[in-house]
């Protein structure tokens, strides 16, 4: 019998000097070495070409299967019946394919790492793959490496899955506790407003009492002196009448000529009295911060979770798992950030900063009401109840509706009935695509600085001459893509690259050019606008705002910033979103301008960030350049048309429809002239060009 040769894949026969790859069994046990010529699946042994020919022959093997030598496994093991490891008849094999069900996987490809049936490996793993029989190689694995690994991998899953388990539920219960202790501060909330709105109502209230009673003491007053007055003429006339019934005529003519001094003085005094003793009506004027948090949906305050770090779920799914068979997401549950806001009675918001929450307790300073009257009184007491009411806010005051009270402070601006001028062609012959101008500012007079977004490129335009005089192309198309353009100087302006999250400065004195300064700023910024050496920066996607120095510094950093400091933020730890997805931005000395994308509202901040006035009639506002008067000119994306909005936003009016589907606007104030850009890609008439490839000239 021959000696165990184990693991032979290229096999020397016993008894004979050839050399082959591969041998066939039956005449290897009859010490005889011949080349296999095929295989024989059921018996699960290689055929020279006699044995394979003749294999189907005998009735026991007729039905067996046979592969030719492109498809046979291209390994051997040779060894001794006595000290073989018996892996069983492949019969016990039971495992189906699941590409042809009625085949069991009995091979093996080393090169794919998969388990065949003798189909797959006659259309997919024939030569070169190397093909094994599996009752060959089960052998090795008994008690290998191999299959320590995986049951030692087992034992690792099984244990993540508890300790996972029992961390759920660690989790679960501190959320729970930490959502008691938020329900316990909601309602320690609601019950400092009360206490709160109960002491500015007891203030008022006195204060009302106390003007009550110094109108009762002003009454008695006027009543006094009336009656000494009236008690003194009185005697005067007295004495007169019998000085003249006793014929006392000298004494009479004396008597006569007192009392006419006498009476002058009590008319002088009567007529200050009557001046002075005017009627003042008094009237209730809530709090407008208040009437408006009373008219918001989520006016309490926000739940925000904490910076904790949640389950990471994902790395435990099963790897056959698809997206679709995730949990869907529920409604009026916590949402991350970036996500579509779910409101309840609350608003839900996730926030991965806590340290952007203030508590009540770090805002509330409530100073007290105010009794309002434009007039001193003669007796003294409301016109010393007057604050200033710069930093302060009440319920609401008190005012007098007399007709001589100044009204409130009405904003006028001039009525603009604009004239189209000219229309200047801005696309070039460089240009690979039409024109989509997003940005425009004036650099000099007479010359502006485009934005084409489309070509990648900024372009300085000669608005008198209406020809473009230099394009820069800022990389190949579908790279660097910029967004807007302010001016830093006469030769000098600073682009916006979202993408980049870059502010690139570029000199325009005599042709455009790349300058080495530039500022990476921390998100896709897009709207820019400079004033007094700072640049005001817009995130539509972060939904932020930031005032920068010229070396890119952050002086102020708004993120989605709540309402002003004032009662309505004392009360509620946070009210709302000022800002949400802020586009195009524009400031002068008392305002900075934002044009919000996805609230459709032009927002008016002064320099302390305190909301000074709103505008809600733009569907769609893009946009947006301040005029003299602190008005401004909005562009409506999706009416095409072009607003004037007034100082503090409550009113607003359309000037033209004429320009499909405005974008961009910049102002010449000196010549009153309006540039504006389109976004629609329509056939103007009587050309081959867009209406994007042009700026519309205005006169207004």
């Amino acid at each position: 019998m021959a000696t165990s040769q184990p693991e032979m894949s290229r096999t020397l026969a016993s008894g004979s000097d050839l050399h082959y790859d591969l041998i066939c069994i039956c005449c290897h046990q009859n010490n005889i070495s011949k080349p296999a010529h095929g295989y024989c699946i059921d018996c699960g042994e290689h055929l020279c070409a006699g044995c394979y020919k003749g294999h189907t022959t005998p009735r026991p093997c007729r039905h067996h299967r046979l592969l030719d030598s492109n498809s046979m496994p291209q390994t051997q093991n040779l060894t001794d019946d006595s000290t073989a490891v018996d892996s069983g008849p492949a019969d016990n094999l039971t495992t189906h394919c699941k590409d042809h069900s009625d085949e069991i996987l009995k091979l093996y490809c080393n090169d794919h790492n998969m388990l065949l049936c003798t189909i797959c490996v006659a259309l997919k793993h024939s030569k070169p793959c190397n093909v094994e029989y599996i009752p060959d190689i089960s052998k090795k694995m008994l008690k290998s490496d191999v299959l320590h690994d995986i049951i030692g991998r087992t034992e690792e899953v099984m244990n993540r899955c508890d300790s996972i388990k029992k961390q759920a539920h660690g989790n679960a219960n501190k959320s729970t506790r930490s959502l008691r202790k938020a329900l316990a501060d909601v309602q320690k909330c609601r019950s400092d407003i009360n206490r709160r709105l109960n002491e500015l109502e007891a203030e008022l209230t006195k204060m009302i009492d106390a003007a009550i009673q110094q109108n009762g003491k002003g009454v008695d007053s006027i009543e006094t002196i009336c009656d000494d007055i009236k008690k003194d003429v009185q005697t005067k006339k007295e004495s007169l009448t019998h000085l003249n019934e006793t014929k006392q005529a000298n004494n009479l003519f004396v008597h006569m000529h007192e009392t006419a001094k006498l009476l002058d003085s009590h008319e002088e005094n009567i007529l200050a009295i009557e001046e002075e003793d005017r009627p003042e009506e008094y009237q209730f004027v809530p709090n407008k911060t208040l009437q408006d948090l009373l008219q918001q949906n989520n006016s309490l305050g926000v739940l925000s979770t904490i910076n904790t770090v949640p389950i990471q779920s994902s790395q435990i799914l099963s790897k056959h798992q698809t997206a679709k068979e995730k949990p869907p997401k529920q409604d009026n549950v916590l949402v991350k950030s970036g996500e579509s806001e779910v409101q309840t009675s609350l608003d839900i918001v996730s926030t991965t900063d806590s340290n952007t929450m203030q508590s009540p307790s770090q805002r509330i300073t409530l100073p007290g009401a105010k009794l309002a009257s434009q007039y001193p009184h003669q007796h003294g007491g409301l016109n010393k109840t007057k604050q200033d009411n710069k930093d302060s806010l009440s319920t609401g005051r008190v005012e007098t509706s007399s007709s001589q009270r100044q009204s409130l402070r009405s904003p006028q601006y001039r009525d603009i009935k604009p004239s189209k001028q000219a229309e200047i062609l801005v696309r070039t012959s460089e240009d690979v695509s039409e024109c989509w101008i997003t940005g425009i500012t004036e650099v000099s007079e007479g010359h502006l600085a485009l934005i084409d977004r489309n070509n990648n490129s900024i372009k300085l335009c000669d608005s008198v001459n209406k020809k473009v005089l230099s394009s820069l192309l800022f990389g190949k198309t579908g790279e660097n893509k910029p967004w807007d353009v302010t001016s830093i100087s006469d030769n000098v302006v600073a682009v916006t690259f979202p993408f980049d999250r870059l502010i690139q400065f570029v000199s325009v004195s005599n042709k455009l050019n790349i300058m080495n300064q530039m500022i990476k700023t921390a998100g896709e910024c897009q709207g820019i606008c400079y004033h007094q050496d700072k640049l005001i920066v817009t995130y539509g996607i972060s939904g932020k705002l930031e005032i920068l120095d010229m070396k890119g510094e952050v002086i102020k950093s708004i993120t989605r910033f709540r309402e002003t400091e004032t009662l309505l933020y004392a009360l509620c730890t946070q009210v709302g979103f000022i800002i949400n997805k802020p586009w195009y931005v524009q400031a002068n000395n008392e305002y900075i301008y934002v044009s919000d994308n996805r609230k459709n509202e032009i927002i008016m901040l002064d320099w302390s960030y305190n909301v000074i006035g709103r505008c809600k009639d733009i569907k769609n506002p893009r946009g947006i350049v301040v005029l003299k008067d602190n008005s401004c000119i909005v562009c409506d994306n999706r009416d095409d048309a072009v607003y004037h909005v007034a100082e503090d936003g409550r009113s607003s009016k359309i000037i033209t429809t004429d320009v499909s589907v405005p974008r961009a606007v910049c102002v010449n104030d000196q010549q009153d002239k309006l540039y504006i850009s389109s976004s629609s890609s329509d056939k103007s008439c009587n050309s081959n060009y867009k209406y994007s490839d042009y700026i519309y000239v205005w006169n207004i």
